[in-house]
């Protein structure tokens, strides 16, 4: 029997590198202001489906 250890810290940022890559949200977009609740790219807040779905001007540059 083999004796593999984990780096439970590389495994916790390889889990949270795949969550956010398959989160196509306002909250990880480029264009996301958080503070002012808005886009933006379009100056104004995202109806709710955007929110929730995406949107087709998605940049995957997280600000922060």
């Amino acid at each position: 029997m083999t004796n593999h250890r984990v780096d439970p810290t590389k495994t916790v940022e390889r889990l949270i590198k795949l969550v956010l890559s398959e989160q196509v949200n306002c909250f990880n977009c480029e264009h996301c202001d958080v503070e002012g609740n808005a886009c933006r790219k379009f100056g104004s807040q995202p109806p709710l489906r955007i929110i929730k779905n995406g949107c087709p001007e998605f940049s995957q540059n997280i600000p922060f």
